[in-house]
């Protein structure tokens, strides 16, 4: 009878454990009653982020899903907060716009805001003209050579730093980079296999290296100093994945050039 009533309590306690942490999320994720989500919006078709009509109430794709969901799982409203670019959703990080954000995992985003669980894995690569001489990575980083990625983002980090003889040349978004490609001001464009081949789709005089030159992992992450808030979307994260909440997100959008993420440590 003693070990029963012991049990009882035990639960009682871990019960009120669990009622405290959830209440200390909600406060960190939800302090303006709504979930804030910062998203990177733009116009290209099915991608990892988004896809994009004139409205945030039209909304869709991987992120508005997860985004969605989690809203639920706190059981608040959400709010979209879309930027329309990567160096927008950056500079936004300190600023209390948003409560929650999903983008790719790199050491200078690391200094602004504390990443959760990756939730897609992706391979970089590059687009080039139909006509372009390029035909590997080999054939990128060479001198004259000139290539564009999306300022901001962690593939521009890592190619600044990585890239000996060709120049990089960052663009705000995709589609600005493949405005430059096209009057002829950069060769090659960096780049998710995914996005690129939806702007491949798109443009039918350029083509995808088959090759990749980086694998990257797309992560949910809260504004810095938020433990609480950093434990439920860790949780929940792991939960979507396991269910297959992202994959049905990835399958709904389209996408076969991502996969999800293994499981990670909470």
């Amino acid at each position: 009878m003693r070990k029963w009533l012991t049990l009882a309590a035990a639960l009682v306690v871990a019960g009120a454990t669990a009622r405290d942490n959830d209440t200390a999320a909600r406060t960190e994720l939800a302090s303006t009653g709504k979930l804030r989500v910062g998203l990177l919006v733009g116009s290209l078709g099915p991608s990892t982020f988004y896809t994009v009509s004139d409205s945030t109430a039209e909304l869709r794709g991987v992120t508005v899903d997860l985004a969605t969901a989690l809203a639920r799982e706190l059981r608040v409203p959400l709010e979209l907060v879309p930027y329309s670019s990567a160096e927008a959703l950056n500079q936004s990080a300190t600023a209390g716009a948003w409560d929650v954000t999903f983008m790719t995992v790199d050491h200078h985003r690391q200094t602004l805001v504390d990443f959760g669980p990756a939730y897609v894995v992706f391979e970089a690569t590059y687009l080039v003209p139909s006509a372009s001489t390029i035909r590997t990575i080999a054939d990128i980083d060479q001198a004259g050579v000139r290539v564009s990625a999306i300022r901001g983002g962690g593939l521009a980090l890592r190619l600044s730093q990585s890239l000996r003889n060709a120049r990089l040349v960052p663009a705000p978004t995709l589609e600005v980079a493949y405005e430059m490609m096209r009057r002829g001001q950069v060769d090659a464009i960096a780049s998710q296999r995914g996005r690129l081949n939806a702007l491949a789709s798109r443009h039918p005089d350029t083509r995808v290296l088959g090759e990749g030159f980086a694998n990257g992992r797309q992560a949910i992450a809260v504004p810095k100093h938020r433990p609480a808030a950093l434990r439920f979307v860790c949780r929940f994260m792991e939960k979507a994945k396991a269910s297959g909440e992202v994959q049905r997100a990835l399958d709904a959008a389209g996408l076969t050039d991502e996969t999800v993420a293994s499981p990670e440590p909470c």
